[in-house]
């Protein structure tokens, strides 16, 4: 939900437990959500051919 954090949200940093959690009500929350689309930029060359054919970074980024 990085997406819909705004200027002058509080966010909560946890290191000990991986969590970062933006501090807003649920009924925010899901209004944000809603009205929430990702920016989707086009590719072209050579970094669209890498995007089709290789594998996340989790997989290890390999050519599939």
């Amino acid at each position: 939900p990085i997406g819909i954090v705004r200027e002058g949200d509080l966010i909560r940093i946890d290191i000990p437990q991986n969590r970062i959690e933006l501090k807003i009500s649920e009924e925010e929350f899901q209004s944000r959500m809603a009205g929430f689309a990702p920016k989707q930029k086009e590719l072209s060359g050579y970094l669209k051919r890498y995007a089709a054919l290789v594998s996340s970074g989790a997989k290890g980024a390999v050519l599939n």
